[in-house]
């Protein structure tokens, strides 16, 4: 390879030039994925591993990837911990209200069943009886 350095250098000003707003996200994350494995072939000397991982924490904190970035904070310990305990009653409140509707509902079925019976007997005659005098 004939200087590497310039040519990781190049592959950094190219992943730079995209601005930072959303409408250069396509773009910037294209250039990057193609520039990281460019430097895959590249010699691994502290240059070109300094300009690497200076483009792997600007595409972490561009992209909320899995490498912290330095920038951003990280999640509040408080959100981890009532996380779990709201997700927890938000699934038992689902569930006993789903549970409560369909008891309504069978009710409301079983009282529209029975009065219909009841109606569909009051319609039918009686049978005759006859009485032996």
């Amino acid at each position: 390879e004939v200087d590497p350095d310039k040519r990781a250098q190049a592959l950094a000003a190219v992943a730079r030039q995209f601005p930072a707003d959303p409408s250069g996200d396509a773009e910037a994350l294209a250039t990057y994925l193609m520039s990281s494995a460019a430097f895959r072939a590249l010699p691994k000397t502290p240059e070109i591993e300094a300009i690497h991982n200076e483009l792997d924490q600007s595409n972490a904190c561009r992209f909320s990837m899995r490498t912290p970035c330095p920038s951003r904070p990280p999640i509040p310990m408080t959100v981890w911990i009532t996380g779990a305990p709201s997700t927890i009653g938000l699934a038992a409140v689902l569930g006993w209200s789903g549970k409560a509707i369909i008891a309504r509902l069978r009710a409301w079925r079983d009282k529209r069943r029975a009065a219909k019976k009841s109606a569909k007997k009051e319609l039918t005659p009686a049978p005759a009886t006859q009485e032996n005098e």
